[in-house]
This record gives structure tokens, C-alpha cells and sequence, in this order.
């Protein structure tokens, strides 16, 4: 009797030894259920992303405005002075006025933010010549000096070439115009009134050549746009 009790232990035990699952099958079912898992995952998220490339496609794209000009082709002492006058990296065209006078238009983000017009007068020992940057709204930005080989240039400092800063057009008279001719040029000084502008003691006729050449801007951008003078302006 004790005999049979034994050998169904043992029969029992062979028994569930068989239902019981190895533990390397219970390891790679759950891999399997876990990349299943990934794949839906995946799946999923490669559905949402083409659902939101889809709704990017299907906005309206805005057209950025475009300044219509021909791209200008500066030479390099002309770029070093347009950096000078604009120096947030903008982008320059080229045009002529109705003179035939070449001159160059800042444009930043397709939007036209300047204008830079030239000059050349004889100093005391050769030619000067200079860009005057002006804005849109008829206001002067700077003047760059493109080149000049002046024995006296030393004495021009800062402060002769900020004077050419802010002056609206619309405040000042244009007409008649300075005599190209003109020592110590005192009458086209006293024309930038109500603004101060001074020659240089000591380099009279370098700063003289400078101021002519920022004139001679001053006449371009008014043969392009007209705008009201001191003697005309409400």
C-alpha cells in the first residue's frame, strides 16, 4: 500500500513537470510581445507625423515680398563702404537715376531700407570719392569714403563725418546749388541750417571735398524722389 502511494506521487509530480512552461519559453515570448509592442508603437507615431507633415503641407505659405532690381556688383572699396553705411548684412541692388548716375539700394528681408548715392570732388590732392547712405524717409545715414589719398586726411576726425548724420532733406534748401568753385565754401556750410555742419581747421579743402560729395548726394536723392524743401514744406 505504501509502495502505491509512491508511485502515484511520482506519476503526479511527471504530470505537472510536462504542463509547466520552460523558463526560456516564458523569456522569449515576452521579447516577442515586447517588439510587437515597439512595432505598434512606431506604427503609430510614424501615422501622427505624417498626419502632421500632411497639416504643415496643406498651410499657406506667405510671399515674401521682393525689391524687382538688378543685383549690384559693387567693387571692393564700394562693398567696404555700403558695410559701413549698412552694416546689418543687407543686400544691394543698382540703378541710375534719370542723369544717368549710378547709385546703390539696400534691401533687407525684401524690403527696400536705403539708398546710397556717390560723390567725387577734388580735395587737396586728388579726388575724393564717398557714398552717402540715405533712408527711405529722406534722412541721411552716414557717408562712407569709398577713396581719397589726401596728405592731410589725418586731421579728419569722427566728428566731421557724424555731422552728416540725420539730416532731413525735407528741413534744408536745396536750391541754388553750392559753387563747385567755392573757398572756404562758407554759404554751403551755412545751407545745412537748422543743422550744424563745420569744416575742418586746418584740412579745409579735404573736408570741403567731402561736404560737396554729400551734395552731390543730397541732389540725387531729390532728382529721384522730389521731396519738399524748407521753402516749400507746409
Amino acid at each position: 500500500m505504501r509502495y502505491c502511494s509512491s508511485l502515484l506521487l511520482m506519476l503526479s509530480l511527471l504530470t505537472a513537470a510536462c504542463d509547466e512552461p520552460s523558463p526560456q519559453w516564458r523569456d522569449d515570448q515576452a521579447v516577442v510581445d515586447e517588439t510587437q509592442t515597439d512595432q505598434s508603437d512606431q506604427t503609430d507615431q510614424a501615422d501622427q507625423s505624417d498626419q502632421i507633415d500632411q497639416s504643415d503641407a496643406d498651410e499657406p505659405v506667405p510671399d515674401e515680398p521682393v525689391v524687382d532690381c538688378t543685383a549690384a556688383s559693387p567693387t571692393a572699396a564700394e562693398k567696404n563702404a555700403l558695410q559701413t553705411i549698412f552694416p546689418a548684412g543687407e543686400t544691394f541692388c543698382a540703378d541710375k537715376t534719370a542723369s544717368g548716375v549710378s547709385y546703390f539700394i539696400a534691401v533687407r528681408d525684401g524690403q527696400t531700407v536705403g539708398y546710397a548715392f556717390p560723390g567725387t570732388n577734388y580735395g587737396f590732392d586728388g579726388q575724393i570719392v564717398a557714398l552717402t547712405g540715405m533712408t527711405v524717409g529722406a534722412k541721411s545715414i552716414a557717408v562712407a569714403i569709398v577713396s581719397q589719398r589726401e596728405s592731410w586726411w589725418y586731421r579728419m576726425g569722427d566728428w566731421f563725418f557724424d555731422q552728416f548724420r540725420d539730416i532731413d532733406i525735407t528741413q534744408i534748401t536745396l536750391d541754388p546749388k553750392y559753387n563747385k568753385n567755392c573757398y572756404p565754401c562758407s554759404e554751403m556750410y551755412d545751407a545745412f541750417k537748422p543743422f550744424t555742419v563745420d569744416a575742418v581747421s586746418g584740412a579745409t579743402y579735404t573736408s570741403n571735398a567731402v561736404t560737396k560729395d554729400v551734395w552731390d548726394a543730397l541732389y540725387l536723392y531729390d532728382e529721384l524722389f522730389d521731396p519738399p524743401t524748407a521753402d516749400t514744406a507746409p
